[in-house]
């Protein structure tokens, strides 16, 4: 047997409402299957769809698995994109891979709906998401949220509805039925049937199936009669051993395939319905309830059907204080409710919340409920399953139009909802029947969409959707967590009554669980978890509890393990305990609880310090902030090398000796985690500095550095220095250099000086250095500013000495070369690129000084003539020469065309020659620093020729609007060239470039066509124009088809597209008053059709329609029929009254019920009823046209077989 419970660990010492299991209805694997609907059955159409939906907060991969008839399966993928839901594709309900759980009865050959079933649906996927089953068709629609597998238990007792039905369906139709399935091999089910079964079993009788992985069982309720079924509610559904002695969790779905739901016994309109049982470990002893919104308006309240069910019988429970009599069935209260209400128990219960049948014509059920909607159940969570966070989907599946949904919610917590981000609610009102609690009420108009819904407090909540006779209703999310235990940690370092959710790699814990009974045995399974210390079982034959204590006002028993225990490594890790106790209802009476620690890493320590560097200073220890995230710290712990300590997130310490220093630093989380680190300290006496100048030849004008310094290996932490400059300055840095300092010339050293402060107790001595300042040469030169690319920049030095001859002259041109010479004569130097040039000059004197300067001179590069010839010059006209010249100076331009003609000074130049010839064209290019060049090309007289000639012809030249033209192409071209491009106005802002273009004008009117023609070789012609004409087309309609009473005048209706220069004529005319208007009068003698031609004035264009009139009989419906089959007055033939296509029959039986309606008469009433022969008797009717003189007949009419 194995039985686990999944349970995040808990301290013990302190219980609120952060105590929870992580249960949800969110997971990665679920199964489901698709249950019996009314149009599976025999004589049905099978026109139900099933479809899933998948909702995921972040990216999703989801497999969908079908396994159908004979076992084939088959897998679909799907991907949900983060915060969006989808739909699958229809569940398969047709050949071989068919998963519906429906097969033909016994006496068809088949199992029938009652057995196993080697189908079903199985939804696995790459992270968390909610799925949902919806099961819909003809307005009819059913859906369920679906629980994930880990949620699963061991024993089900299920809560059905009433199985009340419409007229329309037999009662061996609609029925009530659950459904199990396994995720194990070898699951063994103990059902015990509350009623009589459709397959033949007994109310009471218990009996066993075996089940495989992916195999479904499904019970189905009998029929009582033709109107009514047998509810299943109160069947048990047990999971046990098999021949292994092995029990698995199953998964239990209940619903009908089709129902009313009523509250005085008559049937009204029928919905099928489908929801997944809540097994008994998760049922709950408080429960606020809240009614369904009217589809109108959120704040009209619907009367709800109510179902508590109990375990055990003796269970006390109570409605708004109240305690509830008449348990029905030994297994259920129920009641009708508007309000919002408050039920509460002593032991677990299940409650379950129907909406009724809307009101119809087929029956009162009684319930006041008001509009949209039809039956739904839904089972609701309790206060303990409540939850905080939930994403779900509102559809628009079958005929729904309104979305709703209803939460109840600690009224503290509205101020942190938000229902899709906004906290704007449709309605909300505080819960009447428990202080503290608030409805809220969202409406929606019907929209395929993900909602999500958050709060920092849980809710419980519903949503659902309502059309016209059809709705849906499902939970929107919930815990699904075993309530028998609560299991707890505890760090050791943090706070006595603190609740701790999780522990950080390393850190020390103590275990403990909460039971809600006392077992007989325990098991902590703690080798489970490889990188626990310590990882030994502990197993406890005689359990006895440290303490009780009450939570949610229910009285746990306290189990604790001895010691501390930590876990090195970091995630998630589940371990089980075993629980053994009489009352759990398994094959060996033992649960086994999965137990998960959330394992965070430790976050990292780490301190600061600082020091003068000498022994005497004291150091202070800071703690660094910002290295443990979101942690907060309570506690920090200092130990020194001489085992002395402090406290505290800053601190001091005086060392009396020199030397290196072992320090600790160990914090403690607010959550209890721990984390250390040791760090040395180096302890040293006071600095030893120097002085250093540079450069070490100082000339007058030179800048100089001074820099303090200090032997290799020191560490101290010098505060200030002091400076005497030697020249009257005298000045103090944070830092130990200063720069740019500049002498004067002077026959006397300066003398410069420096000390270094690091406390006020640790000062260096004073380092010295003496300074001599030399005279020394200006540097100065002259060059060429402006100079072309390839000739030669002048330079001329106009250095001037002081006190000492230059010796050297060092040149930089900046292109990559250099020079140096001896004397300061000028020279030429010559650039290969086009730059700006910062000429660099340094001089040196005899006494070592220098002097540097620089100057600039521009090299601008030479402009580059080029241009491009025309591909043809067409003639006549000019030839078009481009300027492809490119500078970034500005230019001037001179064209030589090569005829004899006037330079032209334009960028681009447009000649007209007068004949044809090879002519040579010449650009010359200068730029504003006179730097220029000069290009020619020929351009030869191959390149001249004359340009085509456009010419078209049409056909027809006049035409009816809406007719097509032919244009025909007849251009020439010369020269040898071909046309190629035709370019067509239409003159209706219409173009074209095909050759012979078809053209269909779209209004009358008289345009002008113009064409332009180009060659191969790129001349285009002048512009050829023709004028075409296009005639009005008229355009007739009438009503077809006119119906009137005998000898009456009805006036025949046509209407035209326009009446300016149309002629209209009827035919035949004699019997019209005026055959030459659209809407004659004709007096309907007998029934006539008439033909009305319309024609153009101009162009003759015509058009025509008839018009067909109906003269009316008198209605005279027969009072007997026969349909047996005999082909002898089989229909109820009522002669004249399918002309009458507005008319409405109605034929009711003798109880009111309605057994025939049409609007026309034509198929006539063949005597039956959804396909179904109806019995001999009196029938009676009811007939009316508001556009007829009788305007309504009514009467009965006998059936006979």
């Amino acid at each position: 047997m194995k039985r686990k419970l999944c349970i995040v660990l808990l301290f013990v010492l302190s219980f609120g409402s952060s105590l929870s299991q992580n249960f949800t209805n969110k997971g990665r694997d679920f199964w489901t299957g698709y249950g019996l609907h009314y149009f599976m059955e025999l004589g049905q159409d099978n026109s139900q769809e099933m479809v899933l939906y998948f909702s995921a907060e972040e990216n999703a991969n989801v497999i969908v698995t079908t396994k159908g008839r004979d076992g084939i399966s088959v897998s679909k993928s799907y991907y949900v994109a983060a915060n969006t839901v989808i739909a699958s594709d229809p569940m398969p309900k047709t050949g071989n891979g068919e998963c519906r759980l429906y097969d033909l009865p016994v006496s068809y050959g088949g199992q029938g709906t009652d057995g196993l079933f080697n189908k079903s649906i199985h939804i696995t996927s790459d992270v968390p998401i909610v799925a949902y089953a919806h099961i819909s068709g003809a307005a009819s629609s059913g859906a369920t949220m679906l629980m994930p597998v880990e949620s699963w238990g061991y024993t089900y007792l299920s809560v059905n509805s009433q199985q009340i039905l419409q007229g329309i369906a037999s009662g061996t139709g609609c029925f009530s039925w659950l459904f199990i399935v396994a995720d194990h091999d070898k699951t063994v089910v103990e059902i015990t049937p509350s009623v009589p079964l459709r397959g033949g079993k007994a109310a009471g009788a218990s009996f066993t199936a075996v089940l495989n992985k992916g195999q479904i069982y499904q019970v189905v309720g009998a029929a009582k009669n033709s109107t009514s079924g047998y509810d299943l509610t109160g069947t048990k559904v047990r999971s046990i051993a098999n021949n292994d002695n092995e029990c698995f969790p199953i998964g239990v779905f209940a619903g009908s395939s089709l129902t009313s739901i009523s509250c005085n016994g008559t049937a009204g309109t029928g919905d099928n319905l489908i929801q997944q049982i809540f097994p008994i470990q998760a049922w709950g002893k408080r429960y606020l309830t809240a009614p369904f919104s009217a589809s109108g308006n959120a704040a009209t309240l619907n009367p709800s059907i109510f179902r508590v069910a109990v375990k055990d019988p003796t269970t006390v429970v109570k409605k708004n204080g109240v305690v509830l009599t008449g348990l029905i069935n030994n297994f259920y209260y129920e009641f009708n409710s508007s309000s919002a209400d408050y039920i509460e128990s002593d032991k677990p219960v299940l409650v379950t919340q129907y909406m009724p049948s809307a009101g119809s014509t087929v029956g009162n059920v009684g319930c006041g409920y008001t509009g949209l909607g039809d039956p739904e159940m839904v089972y609701i969570s309790p206060i303990e399953q409540a939850i905080n966070h939930v994403g779900f989907y509102r559809n628009t599946e079958a005929v729904v139009t309104v979305n709703y949904l209803t939460l109840v919610i600690p009224t503290a917590g509205v101020s942190s909802l938000t229902i899709d981000g906004s906290k704007s609610f449709s309605y909300t009102y505080p819960h009447p029947n428990l202080a503290g609690y608030t409805v809220v009420v969202q409406r929606w108009d019907a929209a395929k969409a993900q909602c999500i819904v958050q709060s920092d407090s849980n809710f419980t909540a519903v949503t659902y959707g309502l059309g016209s006779y059809d709705s849906y209703a499902y939970n929107a999310g919930t815990k699904i967590n075993n309530l028998s235990g609560i299991l707890g940690i505890h760090n050791t370092e943090a706070d006595a009554d603190v609740v701790n959710t999780f522990t950080c790699k390393g850190t020390p814990m103590k275990l403990s669980v909460l039971m809600a009974y006392q077992p007989t045995k325990m098991v902590w399974h703690l080798s489970e978890i490889a990188d626990m210390t310590p990882n030994t079982d502990v197993t406890d034959n005689a359990p006895v509890p440290a303490a009780t204590q009450v939570v949610n006002g229910l009285t746990y028993y306290r189990y604790e393990l001895p010691g501390n225990y930590a876990i090195n490594a970091v995630g998630t890790f589940r371990f089980t305990i075993s629980a053994t106790h009489p009352s759990i209802d398994n094959c060996n009476n033992t649960e086994h609880l999965l137990m998960d620690i959330v394992v965070k890493d430790a976050f990292s320590t780490k301190f600061t310090y600082t020091h003068s560097g000498c022994v005497a200073d004291p150091v202070t220890f800071n703690w660094t902030t910002g290295t443990t995230g979101a942690y907060e710290i309570k506690k920090w712990d200092w130990t020194f090398a001489d085992n002395s300590t402090a406290t505290g997130q800053s601190t001091t310490k005086t060392f009396t000796q020199t030397g290196t220093e072992n320090v600790k630093l160990r914090i403690v989380s607010k959550e209890g985690c721990v984390s250390d680190t040791v760090q040395q300290v180096v302890i040293k006496n006071g600095p030893a500095i120097g002085l250093d100048v540079l450069p070490s030849m100082v000339c007058d004008g030179t800048k100089v550095t001074l820099t303090a310094t200090t032997p290799p290996g020191s560490s101290y932490t010098i505060k200030e220095w002091y400076w005497d400059l030697g020249n009257g300055t005298r000045q103090t840095t944070s830092t130990g250099s200063i720069n740019n300092v500049i002498y004067a010339a002077s026959a006397t050293p300066y003398e410069a000086k420096v000390v270094a402060k690091v406390s006020a107790a640790c000062v260096s001595d004073t380092a010295r250095q003496s300074i001599t300042v030399y005279p020394g040469a200006k540097a100065a030169f002259t060059v060429t500013p402006d100079v072309c690319l390839g000739s030669d920049v002048t330079i001329r030095d106009a250095s001037v000495p002081d006190g000492a001859a230059i010796t050297s002259w060092q040149w930089n041109f900046k292109d990559g070369t250099t020079a140096t010479y001896a004397n300061g004569n000028a020279f030429a130097k010559n650039y290969t690129a086009a730059n700006t040039y910062n000429i660099e000059l340094v001089v040196t004197d005899a006494r070592g000084c220098t002097s540097d300067t620089t100057v600039a001179t521009n090299i601008h590069s030479i402009p580059q003539a080029t241009f491009t010839l025309p591909a043809r010059v067409c003639m006549p006209g000019a030839a078009l020469i481009t300027n492809t010249t490119v500078s970034a100076n500005t230019l001037t331009y001179q064209w030589n065309m090569g005829d004899g003609s006037a330079l032209l000074t334009t960028r681009d130049a447009s000649h007209a020659y007068a004949v044809a010839g090879d002519y040579t064209i010449q650009l010359q290019v200068q730029d504003n620093f006179g730097c220029g060049s000069s290009v020619s090309k020929v351009l030869a007289s191959n390149l001249f020729g004359s340009k085509p000639v456009a010419a078209f012809t049409v056909a027809p030249e006049a035409v009816c609007q809406g007719k097509d033209q032919t244009f025909t192409d007849n251009s020439t071209a010369t020269n040898g060239t071909s046309i190629n491009k035709w370019q067509w106005s239409f003159g209706d802002n219409t173009t074209a470039t095909q050759r012979n273009p078809v053209k269909k004008y779209a209004a009358a009117n008289t345009y002008s066509v113009q064409l332009t023609v180009t060659d191969a070789a790129g001349c285009a012609s002048d512009t050829y124009s023709q004028p075409v004409t296009v005639y009005v087309q008229p355009v007739i309609t009438t009503e077809g088809r006119v119906a009137v009473q005998k000898n009456k005048p009805v006036q025949l209706k046509a209407t035209a597209n326009t009446s300016t220069g149309i002629s209209f004529a009827w035919t035949p005319a004699a019997e019209l008053n005026n055959a030459n208007t659209l809407t004659p009068t004709y007096s309907a003698a007998h029934d006539q059709v008439f033909l009305i031609t319309a024609t153009g004035n101009t162009g003759n264009c015509q058009a025509s329609a008839s018009l067909e009139v109906k003269v009316l009989v008198i209605i005279a419906p027969p009072n007997v029929f026969t349909p047996n089959g005999d082909g002898i007055n089989d229909k109820w033939i009522i002669e004249g009254l399918s002309d009458y296509i507005t008319s409405k029959v109605q034929v009711t039986n003798r109880y009111g019920q309605t057994v025939y309606t049409s609007t026309g008469y034509s198929r006539p009433w063949d005597g039956t009823m959804n396909g179904q022969p109806l019995p001999a008797g009196t029938y009676y009717y009811i007939i009316t046209d508001k556009t007829s003189e009788w305007q309504r007949i009514t009467g009965s009419v006998t059936l006979i077989r």
